[in-house]
């Protein structure tokens, strides 16, 4: 009990109880748990990748239809379709192996190409100098009901993975997915890229292409 003298008169109040103080000092270790708590939920979502939307896009164009996330960019070049996803960021480029190219401004974590091709799988291949008919027979693959070859062309970690599947005797889709060499361990500092905020994880970026994949029709 405090005694307090005022104006002549006497006041008094209670002293704090040990148990008023044990309750305030509890719910100051909660409030600080709760504020630290949200600002490593905050920093965790902050490095996992570009956030994902439920709402996927439909691009509906050049004899090809699929869903994609708003992630991705969609650009068409004469008759490609292509699908991309990049961050800001300068770096040596990994596949420069004379040493004398400019750096790169940006990191491309996702590219992935569609065209359609009016030709038989066989002629449209033996009509092109690269990938050659002989490499890519011996290379068969399936998906859903079209049957064709995939191709892993590059050295050294750079380059990319190509698609030939047979839609119809005389069309023919072909994919190419191109390999991110900066995630690769054959980069030294591969970790590095793997951690930068806002890129696409190789296990996001798997989820996207097969999930493009199971969407797509073709006319």
């Amino acid at each position: 009990m405090v005694l307090l003298i005022r104006a002549g008169k006497c006041y008094t109040y209670p002293m704090p109880t040990q148990k008023g103080s044990s309750a305030t000092a509890t719910i100051i270790i909660i409030a600080l748990l709760i504020i630290g708590g949200s600002y490593y939920v905050y920093k965790t979502k902050e490095n996992t990748g570009p956030a994902k939307s439920s709402e996927l896009l439909t691009y509906t164009d050049s004899g090809i239809s699929f869903q994609y996330p708003p992630v991705l960019s969609v650009k068409v070049e004469e008759g490609n379709v292509r699908l991309s996803h990049s961050i800001s960021n300068r770096h040596a480029d990994p596949c420069d192996f004379k040493g004398d190219a400019v750096a790169k401004e940006q990191l491309t974590d996702f590219h992935v190409s569609f065209l359609l091709i009016n030709e038989s799988l066989e002629k449209y291949v033996k009509g092109n100098s690269w990938p050659d008919w002989d490499y890519v027979s011996q290379n068969p693959y399936t998906y859903r009901s079209w049957s064709g070859y995939k191709i892993a062309s590059g050295v050294e970690g750079c380059g990319e993975d190509i698609y030939f599947l047979a839609i119809a005797p005389d069309k023919t889709l072909r994919i190419d997915r191109a390999w991110v060499t900066e995630f690769k361990p054959i980069i030294g500092n591969n970790e590095e890229f793997l951690s930068l905020p806002g890129i696409i994880t190789p296990a996001q970026a798997e989820e996207y292409f097969e999930s493009i994949l199971a969407s797509l029709k073709v006319e």
